[in-house]
Parts: C-alpha cells; structure tokens; sequence
C-alpha cells in the first residue's frame, strides 16, 4: 500500500486501515510475547513458540507465440513471448512465513511474497497476516488478512514444491484471482464416520490491482470488492480429498460497479503411488470494462500421474470458455483448451525440477485472446501455440 497520511487512509480505505491497525497490533502483541521473560521454575512450554518457513520457485518459460505474451496469471504484466523470449517471472517467486503459537488457543501468522505484480516490480506483498482464536478443538475464528480457498491447491497456490505441475491449469485457476480477503474467518471441522468434513465461511473485502488485457491494450486496473463473503466446505477421507466452494461480492471499478458469484467443484485421489483429481468452475461477474461486457465463464481441467521413484511424469486437459451463447457485439470473449505433459523429479530433499510443455489452442470467437496478454498485430487469433517451462521448486 502506498505511503498514505493516516487519516487519508482512513477515510478512503476504513476497512484497510482497520486491518492495518488490527495487523499492527498483532505485531505489537508477537513482539511483546517474543520479549516476555519465562519465570523461573515456569515450564518453558508455556512461553510463545515460533517458527520461520520459506518456499520459492526459480523458473522459466518459453512461448512459441511471439506476437503476445504467456502469462502465470492475470496480475502479471509481461511474460513469454512478444516482451522476454524466456520469461522468468511467469512462475520465479519467493516467499517467507512466520507462525507464532502465542497461547495453546491463540496463534499468528504472517507471509509475505515477492513474485511479479501488475506494475512489472516484485516488491514484498503481504499475502497473510491474520491472529487464530481456537474457541474449541472444532471451531475457530481468523482475523486480519485471510487465505481464501476457493480450489484444491488453494493452500498451496503459491507454493510449487506442493504440486507436480509447474503452475496451476490456468484456465481454472484465472478465474478466481481473489485469493484472499481483509476481514474474518470461522472454520468448523467434524468427523463423519471416517471422513473429516471442515466447512469455512468468511466475509470481508480486497482491493487488488489486476491487468485488463484484450487486443491492442493491456492495462492496470484496480477493482474493488466490497461485502465478500464465501463459504467452503472440504472432505476428506483416506486417499480422497473434496471440495466445494461459493464465494459472493460487490465489484465496482470506476463508474462501473456489478456483482460477482463464483462457484467451484473438486475432487482428488491419491494413492501414493498414483493421483488424479479435476475441478470445475463458474464465474459470474456482468460490468463493463472499457467498453465491453464481461461474461459468464466456464472453467475445468483433468489432471494424473504416477509416481516412479524421485520421477512423476503427470498429464493435464484444460479449458475455460464462455458459458452459453456469447453472440452478442463487445462482449469480452476469454476462450483457450490446454494440452500438458510434464515431468517431475524429486532431485533432493525438499527440491523438485520440473519440466512441461503445453499446447494452447484458442477458440473461434472474434477478438478471443484467452489469457495472453501484450497482444501485438499479428497474433495468431483461433491459432495455437506452445509453451515450454523448467523450474526448481524449494522449501526450507
């Protein structure tokens, strides 16, 4: 967040500057933990515990579409193809977290990641910071910034070594770059026989800077959702993991403001010695954007692999389309299928290279650039593409 005087902040952002305040003294609460003496004869277990954690991917990407460029995600600016012939912040990122176990009910964390944000710099963002209240040993409420889970990997998003490709299927993944909201969390876990069932709802806001691609442009925008709330509910029994997730909130960008639903179904197996698991998602959101009507957009892969050894050779279908019959003049049209194969090697404890290839195809619809952005005169419209990536994924 820019250097804003305080009661600027305040007044434009109410519900940032509470986190801010809340985040502060979180801190402040972690810091005076951290310099509370142990009494003598007290067990040191009653002191506050804390820990330091770090994962990171060092990666690169190469596209054969040289008129537009390959991108990780819609907060990226530049990637591979038109701007880098092998673009290293498709998937490069770094990230340290900090847990700290205050009370046997009271807990903190904080993580903050440096990756490649919307203004082409990678400056340290705050993804968590949020205080853990365990009011029993099945419910508990989060406060300050949360993660929100809308997929499978949503823990892991950002952390490649907990997952064999070398980036989630971006055709699910890019229509839910709400990844976390600044409010409240509760989260309930009961036992169903032999499964765990955990639901979580959550309600809060984000304000997050995104780039609005489409022919001939590519720029930042900074939206902001307002009364999020979502649900979620996970299940999970032996090799079986499955989700379900609905998250809802006000948009408004400029003088344009709408609605956005998003719906999402998952489901895993994984025997150890081999998995499979696939989603499907939905997202609903009508408002304007330069001109045109976003659109109802349909998102799924399919995903397996089998585990040799330190190998993991996996295989991925992708596709996100338009939901219905997208007929009508300046309508945003996101169209792309996505065939992968890609190689994992466990090469060292806790590293893991990776290699894949994906072949992009675009669909038919006028001015359909899928998730490229940068897009030059030139670009291959309903053609197709590939892409290669390597990486080296770590935690410490």
């Amino acid at each position: 967040m820019p250097n804003i005087p305080t009661a600027r902040l305040a007044k434009r952002h109410p519900v940032a500057w509470r986190l801010r305040k809340a985040v502060f003294a979180a801190a402040c609460a972690l810091a005076a933990a951290n310099l509370q003496a142990v009494e003598p004869g007290e067990p040191s277990s009653s002191a506050p515990r804390f820990s330091i954690r770090g994962f990171g991917t060092v990666g690169a990407a190469h596209s054969s579409i040289d008129r537009a460029d390959f991108v990780g995600n819609t907060r990226q600016r530049r990637g591979a193809g038109f701007s880098d012939d092998w673009a290293f912040g498709v998937d490069s990122k770094l990230g340290v977290q900090f847990d700290a176990k205050l009370t046997e009910r009271l807990t903190g964390v904080l993580q903050v990641v440096s990756q490649q944000l919307p203004n082409g710099k990678y400056t340290p963002q705050v993804e968590w910071a949020n205080l853990k209240y365990q009011l029993r040993s099945d419910l508990s409420v989060r406060i300050g910034r949360i993660l929100l889970a809308p997929f499978l990997v949503a823990d892991s998003r950002l952390i490649g070594y907990g997952y064999p490709w070398i980036r989630p299927p971006i055709e699910t993944y890019n229509l839910a770059q709400i990844t976390k909201s600044d409010g409240i969390n509760m989260s309930w876990r009961a036992r169903l026989g032999s499964a765990t069932n955990t639901i979580q709802a959550s309600y809060g806001q984000q304000d997050e800077d995104f780039v609005f691609a489409a022919p001939s442009l590519a720029i930042i925008v900074s939206p902001q959702v307002r009364q999020l709330v979502g649900i979620t509910d996970t299940v999970e029994s032996g090799p079986w993991l499955g989700r379900a997730t609905f998250f809802t909130g006000n948009i408004s960008l400029g003088n344009s403001e709408g609605r956005v639903k998003f719906y999402s179904l998952g489901a895993a197996y994984d025997s150890g010695s081999w998995f499979i698991q696939g989603e499907w998602s939905l997202l609903d959101s009508a408002m304007r954007l330069q001109g045109a009507t976003t659109q109802r957009r349909i998102g799924f892969y399919l995903s397996a692999g089998y585990r040799w050894r330190e190998f993991t050779p996996y295989f991925t279908y992708s596709e996100t389309a338009p939901e219905g019959s997208q007929t009508a003049p300046n309508v945003l049209t996101v169209d792309q299928k996505t065939y992968s194969a890609g190689m994992r090697w466990d090469l060292a404890r806790n590293t893991a290279a990776k290699l894949q290839f994906d072949r992009i195809k675009l669909g038919t619809q006028r001015g359909n650039i899928g998730y490229f952005t940068n897009v030059q005169r030139g670009f291959p419209f309903a053609g197709s593409g590939n892409v290669a990536s390597v990486a080296v994924d770590f935690v410490f």
